[in-house]
């Protein structure tokens, strides 16, 4: 009975290893550009009698991009073809000209690579897209904000470092783009992974680009906000390689979804919903009735078209996932629609170059507030307002003024504005701001920056709070950003903040970087 048994398995390892030998794996590792991305392909041959679209024989695309299709050949030698069909789209040479018939003789290799030069009904032609030389305009109009970028000196390196990430993460998606409508489809799936790594980093890079035009900083190190698009990348290089325990992600949904490519998309909708909310509460948008600040101006224009392109790619994804999916919508629709922002950098880099220094721009714009708050509204009571002025009692505002900073300390806001400062003092902004000027002899944003810097020294010399660095103390009386805190306490004291506290009081800071 043992005997049985282990001649028993015998035969079954045998018989396996013999069927296992006999299967063949035929690779289409190249197809022709103007191959349609609807269509099926298929091997044909004796095998089957030369059935043209026998579903048997349909080729599947893996994860890296490339066709395979697998056959069981015991013995003897087979001819085949490969075509997408029919007789009319069959393969042909690189002069369009029919071919002899492939041939395999059983026993030579389990795994044939196959180039497939043409096909007959297209002739190798391929349409012209226009897209492409859009796509390729914008690249180089990228290219001439990056050379106007470099001839500007005085830039906020914080800025620089947002600028460049942000639009070389655009530029390879004009790339990308070009590319995709230049390859064949195996390339075309390569092409689509990086594409999605690209939209992963929309996300973070645009965050972070924004924030550090207003002089603000993502609360996260950079890194940790780019985890996601690591996972994609890490993800794209294990398929590009065809790495067996993620085959599965091949899986087709349906003719135009892999599971891989739906869990990509999960991701990148994830990630853009996520930057998204969180820019829609960091950043200060321009309303109708703001007329000053160019940095609030291009920063509503910027979020507003990510916005849109970001909701058209999510009801895409939604219908896609259904099975539906965007007609007008391809990899290259989203760059197309993001690419009207290189044209906005350009327009505000060139006419307000003080975008990209965050400070002077924040002192330029808090200068014409000052200005236009100064400046009585029209209207039946311009003359009354006008009255109000000259008369206001300078003495009962400026104590009514002093006590609110003390009690109510609203310098705390980091984006307390003169307009809310004076609806506190129920007077208006021009009788606020003539004050200031006249009385204290300082405008909006010092006197502001005076209480938060005095406030500032006095809860670091407390021992509750020698435990705290300079910066998250300097953020909790207000200010925003460690170079706006640098700045404010050197122009108030005429020193940095470490070598202050040092000089005055034997404190050395914890955070080397401030």
């Amino acid at each position: 009975m043992f005997m049985i048994n282990k001649l028993s398995l015998f035969l079954i390892f045998l018989l396996g290893s013999i069927a296992l030998q006999a299967q063949v794996s035929f690779v289409v590792e190249s197809l022709p550009s103007s191959t349609p991305e609807e269509d099926s392909i298929f091997i044909v041959g004796t095998f089957n009698n030369w059935k043209t679209n026998d579903p048997r024989y349909m080729l599947r695309p893996l994860m890296n991009g490339k066709y395979e299709v697998t056959l069981k050949i015991d013995t003897g030698t087979i001819e085949y073809k490969f075509g997408r069909g029919n007789w009319t789209k069959v393969e042909t040479d690189e002069h369009n000209s029919l071919t002899k018939n492939r041939v395999y003789k059983a026993g030579s290799g389990k795994v044939v690579l196959v180039t497939i030069k043409n096909w007959l009904d297209l002739g190798g032609g391929k349409h012209l897209n226009y897209v492409v030389f859009y796509l390729f305009a914008i690249a180089c109009y990228i290219l001439g904000l990056f050379i106007y970028f470099s001839t500007l000196h005085h830039r906020s390196r914080n800025v620089s470092n947002a600028f460049i990430l942000f639009n070389a993460s655009l530029a390879l998606s004009l790339i990308c783009g070009i590319a995709f409508n230049l390859t064949d489809l195996i390339w075309q799936t390569k092409i689509l992974s990086m594409g999605y790594i690209l939209l992963c980093a929309w996300g973070p890079a645009l965050r972070f680009f924004l924030l550090s035009i207003q002089d603000r900083q993502l609360k996260h190190k950079l890194w940790i906000n780019f985890l996601p698009v690591s996972l994609i990348a890490l993800w794209t290089v294990l398929q590009f390689f065809d790495f067996s325990a993620l085959l599965f992600l091949s899986h087709r949904l349906h003719s135009d979804l892999t599971v891989g490519n739906e869990l990509k998309m999960l991701i990148c909708l994830a990630t853009g919903l996520f930057h998204h909310i969180r820019m829609a509460k960091e950043l200060d948008f321009a309303t109708r009735s703001d007329r000053v600040g160019e940095g609030r101006n291009f920063v509503t224009i910027v979020f507003f078209i990510s916005a849109l392109s970001f909701v058209l790619f999510c009801l895409h994804s939604l219908l896609l996932t259904l099975g539906k999916g965007l007609p007008f919508v391809r990899m290259e629709s989203l760059t197309i629609l993001l690419s009207p922002i290189s044209v906005v950098e350009f327009y505000f880099f060139w006419r307000y170059p003080s975008l990209l220094n965050p400070i002077a721009l924040q002192e330029k714009n808090e200068e014409k507030e000052e200005l236009q708050a100064r400046i009585p509204s029209a209207g039946p009571d311009a003359s009354k307002e006008r009255t109000g002025l000259i008369n206001v009692n300078t003495q009962e505002l400026t104590q009514k003024l002093e006590t609110l900073m003390v009690q109510r300390q609203p310098y705390r806001n980091p984006d307390l504005s003169i307009a809310e400062l004076s609806e506190m003092l129920k007077t208006k902004s021009h009788v606020l701001s003539k004050l200031l000027n006249e009385h204290y002899n300082k405008n909006f944003r010092d006197f502001i920056n005076e209480y938060r810097i005095n406030e500032f020294i006095r809860i670091s010399t407390s021992d509750s709070n020698k435990n705290f660095t300079f910066l998250a103390l300097a953020y909790e009386v207000g200010f925003n950003s460690k170079s706006t805190f640098n700045l404010a306490f050197k122009k108030s004291k005429g020193l940095s903040p470490r070598d202050f506290f040092k000089l005055n009081y034997s404190i050395v800071d914890s955070d080397e970087e401030l």
